[in-house]
């Protein structure tokens, strides 16, 4: 029982569901206006919740070690390296496969898919380890999840594309990714820096971390109303956008923004 407990956990639902609805939102707008077949939210839904396991799995793994030494306990910790391997290779494979049967191979789709695996494999990796090249670490850690991934399932759908519809997205949803980030490794600083991780938060001080997570907050906040503004002219656009802004606001994680704030 505590086997598949742990099991259930390592797929993170409840980060992954975070990740990946914004995403599957802003498709289903956009398809009601560009009539999207029905099968294609289905297979977005089912590449997303493929790929982003993955993603968080692989990271686990990678530092499982520092995490013990950090005395941080992950779900992760409690299979052996043996299953994991298999867990990560058959998430690998399984999202590769699924994304080239059931999606358009369009020169976009295609980059964006590639990046997205690419850079959640080695955000974390022995390997390049991005999450250790300091600023280019959080660039890489905002980019491989949300953003990369819309484009993936925008453009891998059949429909007529929207060129502002898809940078205004990409662009909310980095600085999302961003913000999140930092908020995540604010948060685990005393144990990154207690592990001997050096990560962008571990090696800044406090008051340079906090203002670049406000430059990204405000950031967020103007573009998405710069953005909002230049492709409203499309009612559709407009739509989507709102319901972006109302559905993704908690992207943020305001609940963790106190321990982002703590004096």
């Amino acid at each position: 029982m505590n086997l598949l407990i742990s099991s259930l956990k390592l797929f993170r639902l409840k980060e992954t569901i975070s990740k990946i609805k914004g995403p599957i939102i802003a498709l289903f707008v956009y398809g009601l206006y560009a009539q999207v077949p029905v099968a294609y939210y289905l297979h977005a839904l089912l590449l997303s919740s493929l790929s982003m396991s993955y993603i968080y799995i692989i990271n686990d793994f990678f530092d499982s070690n520092a995490d013990k030494k950090s005395t941080k306990k992950k779900p992760i910790h409690y299979i052996n390296r043996k299953q994991s391997i298999l867990l990560i290779s058959f998430l690998f494979l399984a999202s590769i496969t699924y994304f080239l049967m059931f999606f358009q191979l369009s020169n976009i789709s295609i980059a964006a898919f590639a990046l997205m695996m690419a850079s959640g494999t080695f955000y974390s990796t022995s390997f390049l380890r991005l999450k250790e090249k300091g600023f280019l670490g959080i660039i890489g850690g905002a980019v491989c999840q949300r953003p990369l991934l819309f484009l993936a399932v925008f453009y891998g759908t059949p429909m007529v594309y929207s060129t502002p519809f898809s940078v205004y997205f990409f662009t909310v949803f980095f600085l999302l990714e961003a913000v999140v980030l930092i908020g995540h490794q604010v948060e685990d600083r005393a144990n990154d820096i207690a592990a001997g991780l050096k990560t962008w938060a571990a090696t800044s001080s406090e008051k340079t971390v906090k203002l670049l997570l406000n430059l990204t907050l405000a950031t967020l906040g103007l573009s998405s109303l710069f953005l909002l503004y230049a492709i409203s002219r499309n009612p559709s656009h407009l739509i989507a956008s709102l319901v972006f802004t109302v559905l993704n606001v908690q992207a943020i994680h305001l609940q963790h923004l106190e321990t982002y704030y703590k004096p």
